[in-house]
């Protein structure tokens, strides 16, 4: 098959390209600061061979490119079927670019309340697993109140349904893209626990406790950073064959944008926009 063909050519590519950084970085008095260090350190057994690290590197791309691709998609279809969102968003943008002379830090990232509770309010309707915390049981296991699990039964927290649940969230069949930024500027308890990148039982789309996503805090600020850039350099609306948000595709427990839809994007004119006029899909 060409696709499991394209597969081995990412592993012999990955080898060619990883395997001599790792032997140049056995000579280095001073070793760098990176994940390929961090792995190369801690490796043990056939785990700490080059070849082996090597082909981790790909896993943690795959892990890394496809979910902070998914979540800006997931994003962009929501701000088409809500364009009421564009404005606000685009006005916050500006408004802290400008008290950060046109830079975007790590600090302005953070300033950005309303597109982190859009983005939030996206995530809590389309999360990119339905279930997280997925294991094995691979010995009979009995839990303190008595329910039993036998070995290799498969389990997993309900993530989606937890978003979800009235219990938690005050109408939750209604999309508020601002309901986060609301609740934060009520001075509610509990705010620091409504942000994108939270990890907590009322919000597990980035997992939980010492099985958190470690790179949530960076897919924040990256995802941040792409929807400022389409915002402030893009207008964006459905193709006129798009006649509502396009379902997400599920498949087992994942929940994928929708990659027949097309969106099109026309550059904005103004400082801040590209400004030729022309459109893309």
């Amino acid at each position: 098959m060409p696709a499991l063909t394209k597969i081995k050519d990412h592993h012999h590519t990955a080898k060619r390209v990883i395997v001599p950084i790792l032997r140049d970085r056995e000579r280095m008095e001073t070793k760098p600061v990176d994940f390929l260090q961090w792995m190369t350190d801690n490796a043990k057994g056939e785990e700490a061979e080059k070849e082996f690290i090597s082909t981790i590197q790909l896993k943690l791309s795959f892990a890394a490119i496809h979910t902070s691709a998914a979540a800006p998609t997931q994003q962009l279809y929501d701000l088409c079927a809500r364009p009421e969102y564009i404005e606000p968003l685009r006005q916050e943008i500006e408004e802290v670019m400008a008290e950060h002379k046109g830079m975007m830090t790590k600090q302005s990232l953070k300033q950005l309340t309303k597109m982190d509770s859009f983005m939030k309010e996206c995530q809590r309707f389309n999360p990119l697993l339905l279930v997280t915390f997925e294991r094995i049981i691979t010995v009979d296991y009995t839990l303190k109140d008595g329910f039993f699990i036998p070995a290799g039964t498969h389990i997993g927290v309900p993530t989606q349904a937890i978003s979800m649940d009235p219990d938690i969230y005050s109408d939750p069949d209604t999309f508020d893209g601002f309901r986060f930024a609301k609740l934060r500027d009520s001075r509610h308890p509990n705010a620091s626990r409504m942000i994108y990148a939270a990890s907590n039982l009322e919000s597990m789309a980035f997992g939980y406790g010492r099985h958190a996503c470690p790179g949530r805090y960076f897919a924040d600020c990256e995802i941040k950073i792409i929807m400022c850039y389409l915002l402030r350099n893009y207008d964006l609306k459905f193709a006129e064959s798009v006649k509502e948000r396009p379902r997400s595709l599920l498949a087992e427990t994942q929940c994928l944008p929708n990659h027949e839809a097309k969106v099109l994007l026309r550059a904005r004119a103004g400082p801040a926009g590209l400004g030729d006029g022309s459109t893309q899909t």
